[in-house]
């Protein structure tokens, strides 16, 4: 196997891990590196900083920033992986746009972990601005994109069973609904 230069990035890669999409962004880059030269980009709005190996950058909402620029260029990465914190929005979509402008010999993709649905009288945008994959967890997902001319692949997550577990029966009681007032 060819060791690869693989940037990720996303808005909000800071500590605590305690959301879904900064989990799969972070767990990625930290199995990545087992095999590859990884760097985890946070862009970073808030001034939180760098922090676990991350590299905090400036830029600004549509990531046209200098710093990000900079910082991927001299990275040099093969692979640019974008992870949305807000998922596959348009504005997701024109973020991929900037990041191929500033690193365009790299492939890129986007995960996009919460499904969303598209207006077909964006697909030219869409389609325009598209990364060369988009990686989704559903085959509805899949099919969307399809419909949109937007290349895609299937991208199973699992779950760490380690960390969770399924609700031990009866722990919880259960709840129910009263009927609707009609």
């Amino acid at each position: 196997m060819t060791k690869k230069r693989i940037a990720i990035i996303s808005e909000d890669l800071s500590f605590p891990w305690d959301e879904g999409i900064k989990n799969f962004a972070y767990f990625t880059g930290c199995a990545l590196r087992r095999n590859h030269e990884v760097k985890m980009i946070n862009v970073d709005r808030s001034g939180v900083g760098s922090t676990d190996g991350i590299v905090s950058v400036r830029s600004s909402r549509t990531f046209l920033g200098s710093a990000l620029r900079r910082e991927l260029r001299s990275f040099k990465p093969d692979i640019t992986l974008y992870v949305p914190s807000p998922s596959s929005t348009v504005s997701s979509f024109m973020r991929s746009f900037a990041l191929r402008r500033h690193v365009p010999d790299a492939a890129l993709g986007m995960v996009a972990l919460i499904p969303r649905r598209h207006a077909r009288r964006l697909r030219p945008v869409l389609a325009g601005t598209a990364p060369d994959v988009v990686f989704v967890p559903s085959n509805r997902s899949l099919l969307h994109l399809s419909e949109l001319s937007i290349n895609g692949s299937l991208l199973p997550v699992g779950v760490d069973l380690s960390v969770f577990r399924p609700p031990i029966p009866g722990a919880f009681p259960a709840v129910t609904v009263p009927p609707s007032a009609s």
